[in-house]
């Protein structure tokens, strides 16, 4: 991984636990986009956290985690259970 990839990431972890939800799920999409499969499960809690908050949010987490391509073989699949059409937690 290229240096400058590894530096995004490192800056990015702390924002990953910031309070404004906006913040956390651009850091969480760039997390997605350049983190190898070890680094993605970082981002499981924070999601998780944003579920708890305000019904705009957990609407945009809850589309993220259900549409998002698994692109890098990682799957939020097993952290989440959607049962027809709604999201429950494990």
């Amino acid at each position: 991984m290229p240096r400058n990839t590894q530096l995004l990431l490192q800056c990015t972890i702390r924002l990953l636990w910031n309070h404004n939800s906006a913040v956390v799920l651009a850091a969480v999409g760039v997390h997605w986009l350049l983190a190898t499969e070890a680094e993605l499960k970082r981002i499981v809690k924070p999601l998780l956290f944003l579920l708890r908050s305000s019904y705009d949010s957990q609407h945009v987490v809850m589309k993220f985690i259900k549409f998002t391509p698994n692109s890098q073989g990682f799957d939020l699949s097993p952290y989440f259970c959607f049962l027809s059409g709604k999201m429950s937690i494990r």
